[in-house]
């Protein structure tokens, strides 16, 4: 596998552009959401990445580039200086995770949001994200939890250790 020295996006781009090109944007539909969903909307979005992969293109690179850039091996042989070599190289195009949402949930509402996530947030995070979604944004627990509670309130006393 080819390993490259990643830049962050932070140090290349001037952070001034990204702020003024974010300023620039229209945010009408922040208005429509409840509260609820704002705070989720903002607070996602602050941790989401600044640029989104919109796809990649297949790059040629010579033998003696890959090699100034520190490669010295593709796929396991040695690199030749004026071979020529195509190297995926992902496109990237500036976000505004927080706009995208709030038009996600105007559109589609609370699946459309679902859907977001789990296309955004892998692993244990996500779990802990829909959790925080379905529960503190809309209000909504488990069918367990729910029958659970139910059965609490419809008893005539609660049981004791004693029991």
């Amino acid at each position: 596998m080819i390993q490259f020295t990643t830049l962050n996006l932070p140090e290349i781009v001037p952070q001034q552009d990204l702020l003024d090109w974010r300023k620039s944007l229209r945010t009408t539909e922040a208005n429509a959401a409840p509260s609820e969903v704002k705070e989720f909307i903002e607070a996602l979005a602050a941790k989401l990445p600044d640029y989104g992969r919109i796809g990649q293109d297949m790059v040629p690179f010579t033998g003696y580039e890959l090699r100034l850039a520190g490669i010295k091996q593709l796929g396991g042989e040695t690199l030749v200086d004026f071979a020529v070599y195509k190297i995926a190289v992902p496109r990237l195009a500036a976000t505004d995770q927080a706009l995208t949402m709030y038009r996600i949930y105007q559109r589609k509402g609370k699946k459309g949001l679902i859907d977001y996530c789990k296309a955004k947030v892998q692993g244990t995070e996500l779990e802990r994200l829909l959790y925080i979604l379905n529960v503190h944004v809309f209000h909504i627990e488990s069918v367990e939890f729910r029958e659970v509670m139910d059965r609490i309130h419809n008893s005539n006393k609660l049981l004791t250790d004693e029991q």
